[in-house]
């Protein structure tokens, strides 16, 4: 049995003002007719599987950003997590969504957990919660489930598999006795059918934890793109020709540069068969900054004074010009992940973020860099 690897992913949010990019003018994006299938397996059944250390949290933070960013309603999100995502759950998916979904939706579908390669056909297989790779029958295939999507009535559809099927470890995982091996994501039906594949890695590399984010690392890039970073024209929307180079660049530099070893985002079908469907916005970088600015504001009716909470900023925060001010005048904006130059200290900053409940909940991962 291979064992696990780490992966990582960072939704880092943080009430500070610092300089940075922001979108053009102010957005408002909503998907009432989207659906989503959102799936995280970090505890398989079984125990000699190994444990995906971050995948339900994974999820959750791709369901959220869905609701928050994609304007996709919650009711229309169905995420399904460890026990609650089971053989019979994943084969039923095609079914949930062909009763809901209408020619003008856009579909959805994320998978953050161990994958499989059957050593004789060199199929590729989703390994469910109640699934084992030595018995094929409990397990299911990538071709079962784009063939469920390329059926659905809906012309926009967008699958995300922070997963690898290489057998190499990683989150990957093999049949007794067998060896990785290379195979092909790919499915006939991709090269003109409506769906849009974008997979953490090559058929020959591992999808890796990105300790630091406490993540995939896939979906770690995967979260900062859609969240603010990949916007390449900054018109406040990011689109799939916007996000995939920013995935392949950055997924690609971190797994060299930090973890010595090649991860590969791969989106089929290619960028030139795209067509019209890369310039489809997927989510709206100002949907993100009001839901956080409700949730603040929230928090801070109940706990802080305004004072204190403008005692949050660093006295010479300099504030973007499109910076949102809340109900009790703190002065907000969203900060990517990366590293940033403060006034404060570590250790003041850390306190800060460990006495704000709402704060420590949304920071998944800081760098602290002084002058």
């Amino acid at each position: 049995m291979a064992p696990s690897c780490s992966r990582c992913l960072a939704l880092c949010v943080v009430i500070l003002a610092v300089p940075v990019r922001a979108p053009a003018a102010p957005v408002t994006f909503e998907q009432p007719q989207a659906y989503a299938v959102v799936i995280g397996i970090s505890q398989y059944r079984e125990e000699v599987i190994p444990t995906v250390a971050y995948a339900v949290k994974d999820a959750e933070a791709v369901a959220q950003l869905l609701e928050t960013q994609g304007g996709i309603p919650k009711s229309h999100i169905r995420l399904l997590t460890d026990a609650k995502a089971t053989g019979n759950d994943l084969r039923s998916v095609g079914q949930w969504l062909r009763m809901r979904v209408k020619p003008e939706s856009a579909v959805y579908v994320y998978y953050a957990g161990h994958g499989t390669p059957d050593p004789k056909t060199g199929t590729a297989y989703l390994v469910p919660w109640d699934g084992h790779p030595d018995y094929p029958e409990g397990l299911y295939s990538l071709s079962a489930l784009y063939d469920a999507l390329n059926a659905l009535p809906a012309k926009h559809i967008v699958v995300m598999l922070d997963s690898c099927f290489s057998g190499s470890a990683g989150r990957s995982v093999l049949p007794k006795g067998a060896r990785p091996m290379v195979l092909s994501l790919e499915n006939p039906l991709l090269a003109t059918g409506k769906v849009v594949v974008l997979a953490a890695a090559t058929g020959s590399q591992i999808s890796s934890d990105y300790e630091k984010a406490e993540h995939g690392l896939f979906t770690h890039v995967l979260l900062n793109g859609l969240g603010y970073a990949a916007d390449a024209d900054q018109d406040g929307f990011v689109t799939l020709k916007e996000l995939y180079p920013y995935l392949r660049q950055h997924v690609s530099d971190l797994a060299v540069q930090e973890l010595d070893r090649e991860q590969t985002p791969v989106m089929l079908p290619g960028e030139d068969a795209l067509g019209t469907r890369g310039s489809r916005p997927l989510v709206a970088i100002e949907n993100g900054l009001k839901g956080l600015v409700t949730e603040f504001d929230t928090y801070l009716k109940s706990k802080k004074t305004k004072p204190q909470a403008q005692a949050l900023l660093p006295s010479n925060a300099q504030v973007l010009p499109q910076a949102i001010t809340g109900q009790d005048g703190a002065q907000m904006v969203l900060v990517p992940a990366g590293e940033f130059t403060m006034g404060s200290t570590k250790e003041e900053i850390e306190r800060d973020i460990s006495e704000c409940p709402f704060i420590n909940t949304h920071v998944q991962h800081l760098r602290y860099a002084h002058p």
